[in-house]
């Protein structure tokens, strides 16, 4: 089940806490950054799924397009840091957590280059 793999896991934890960090923004804020960074983390399961259901170019494909995505949300939290949008304390723990990620991320493609 796709929900034991680590990624998924940590997806979901960054996910939940960008959805409790909204509040701290300023209502401005929460409805234009905000909402992209949850979107960008809500889209991250759909290449989650794909690339675990998919198999040599497939899972790559899923895995580059995954990246993207992955990149877009790191821009949005670098954002936030920038401009001081959220919680230094809540800053930390996402950049843990997309370290987490990036990490799982590399690992599963390096795999996925090593067996084709």
């Amino acid at each position: 089940m796709i929900e034991r793999l680590q990624i998924y896991k940590d997806a979901y934890l960054l996910t939940g806490k960008i959805y409790e960090a909204m509040p701290q923004m300023e209502k401005l804020h929460q409805y234009t950054i905000g909402s992209k960074m949850l979107d960008a983390s809500l889209d991250m399961f759909k290449w989650i799924t794909l690339a675990n259901k998919g198999r040599g170019d497939e899972r790559l494909k899923a895995l580059d397009a995954f990246l993207v995505n992955f990149e877009q949300l790191r821009v949005y939290l670098k954002i936030c840091t920038d401009f001081k949008l959220l919680k230094m304390n809540t800053l930390i723990e996402f950049f843990k957590i997309i370290d987490n990620i990036s990490r799982q991320l590399s690992g599963w493609r390096a795999s996925t280059t090593r067996t084709q």
